[in-house]
């Protein structure tokens, strides 16, 4: 009987520490999701001032945090960060979000005659 308990107990903390892990890491998915949000908002402001050759250095120090992330924390994370990123630019500005994510339509449209 005493086993039991010792197992039954055993169980329950394993499992509240398994809760707390999976709670800490939805948490943590959250923050960095946001953190791709703010990222998108601070690249939708500073767009404008920008060169051509500067938007793509802050783009690829976006794709660093996002390999940082995927090799530091996990896929899950990483892929939380680029999704509210891109969800962020899509939803702010259009044309950023052309030149950005589609730049082949965007050169083609530009000198379409």
């Amino acid at each position: 009987m005493f086993s039991i308990n010792i197992r039954t107990a055993a169980l329950s903390v394993l499992t509240a520490c398994f809760a707390a892990a999976c709670s800490g890491k939805d948490q943590q998915t959250k923050q960095i999701s946001q953190q791709g949000l703010n990222d998108a908002m601070r690249l939708v402001e500073i767009a404008p001032s920008l060169s051509p050759t500067a938007i793509e250095k802050e783009l690829l120090e976006i794709r660093a945090r996002e390999y940082e992330y995927r090799t530091q924390i996990g896929d899950t994370q990483a892929d939380a960060y680029i999704k509210a990123f891109e969800s962020g630019i899509n939803q702010a500005d259009d044309s950023l979000a052309r030149l950005i994510f589609e730049p082949e339509q965007s050169n083609t449209e530009e000198y379409a005659y």
